[in-house]
This record gives structure tokens, C-alpha cells and sequence, in this order.
């Protein structure tokens, strides 16, 4: 990418990571260059993502994860196109020897494109949609009742232990998706896999 003035812009990508360092994450850096428009007027003009859908949080951990990007891209045909077809293939696809993958997969997928996401928006109409179709298809997954149970939670916007509005500070939603990722993650082993997993 050519920049008309490669300096500055590089000055301005080294004061940001600067800023990344010092504990902010990047939704807190944006806001910073938005508020303070006067002392920084250089960060006025910065394109930020186009997707104001997406999450607050800095980083995707299930895409490390095989097939998380086939569930990912049936996520955006059905809520963008109305089109289920990927997403069920994902569904069909779920193997027994595979299952748990799949499992986390279909978790993260709930928590990173419809659960977080609240902090920013109320679900829009293509996430209405998803959420709609994945209640239904849940009923036919081959899961264990505790998983099934917390993905419908985070699901819900009124269940109270998950629940998150549009507005939330940072800590508390670092806070609630960590425990989303926790109870779910566990719902999924085996009660012998660990106290957690006992427990629930």
C-alpha cells in the first residue's frame, strides 16, 4: 500500500502499538483517537474495520482450530444471504471421533460472532436469523444436555449470568467471555476430565 506521506503514517502505526503495549486494547485505542480528535488531529481520518458487527475483543482463538473457518463462513451466507446450506454441511460433517472439535468450533462460533458482539450492537437482523435457525438445529446435535444448555444461555440476551448490553465496559466483557469460554469448554469434556468438568 502506497502512503503520500510514508513517515508519518509510519510514526502514527508506532504510536498505536505503543499505545497496544500500555494495556489498551484496540477498541480502547480507538475511542482515544476519536475522543481526542484535537490533541491527535492526524488519527482523525484512520480507517478503522468496516465491520461494526464485529466483536470488542482483540482476537479470535478459534481460528487456530481446523474447519473453524467453514463454520465461520456459514455463519456469514446464512446471516448475510439467508442461506443455511454451509452451515448445515458443518453440522453433517460433525463425525463422532471429531465431535469435540466440533463442538468448540460451534461454541466459538456463538461467542465470538453472536455473544460479544452485544457489547457493540443489538443482534441485527441477519444475527436474529442465525440465532433462530442454530436453537433449532441444536436439538439434533449429538452433545451433552450441559453444552446444549449453555450455548442456548448465551444465546438468550436475558439470561442473567451471560447477559450483555451494548455500552459494557472492557473489563466486564473480558470478564463474561472468559467465563463463557471456561463453562463452555467444560461442558464439553468428560465429567473425569477435570474438577471443573465434575462439577458442572
Amino acid at each position: 500500500m502506497l502512503t503520500p506521506k510514508p513517515l508519518i503514517h509510519s510514526v502514527k502505526i508506532y504510536f498505536l502499538k505503543a499505545l497496544g503495549f500500555h494495556e489498551l486494547s484496540l477498541d480502547d485505542i480507538k475511542r482515544l483517537c476519536e475522543v481526542q480528535t484535537i490533541a491527535f488531529p492526524c488519527f482523525k481520518g484512520l480507517a478503522w474495520s468496516d465491520d461494526k458487527n464485529r466483536s470488542r475483543l482483540p482476537c479470535n482463538p478459534y481460528w487456530a482450530i481446523p474447519k473453524n473457518a467453514d463454520a465461520d463462513n456459514g455463519f456469514s451466507y446464512l446471516s448475510y444471504r439467508g442461506d443455511c446450506t454451509v452451515l448445515e454441511k458443518f453440522f453433517d460433517g460433525m463425525l463422532p471421533k471429531e465431535n469435540n472439535n466440533s463442538l468448540i468450533i460451534l461454541l466459538g462460533l456463538v461467542i465470538t460472532r453472536l455473544y460479544t458482539t452485544r457489547a457493540t450492537h443489538e443482534p441485527n437482523h441477519g444475527e436474529l436469523q442465525v440465532m433462530q435457525w442454530l436453537n433449532q438445529r441444536l436439538k439434533k446435535v449429538k452433545a451433552p444436555v450441559l453444552y446444549t444448555q449453555t450455548l442456548q444461555k448465551l444465546l438468550s440476551p436475558k439470561d442473567p449470568l451471560f447477559r450483555i448490553t451494548p455500552g459494557v465496559d472492557n473489563k466486564t466483557l473480558l470478564m463474561n467471555s472468559i467465563m463463557a469460554h471456561v463453562i463452555g469448554l467444560h461442558a464439553v469434556l468428560s465429567p473425569e476430565s477435570s474438577p471443573l468438568a465434575t462439577y458442572l
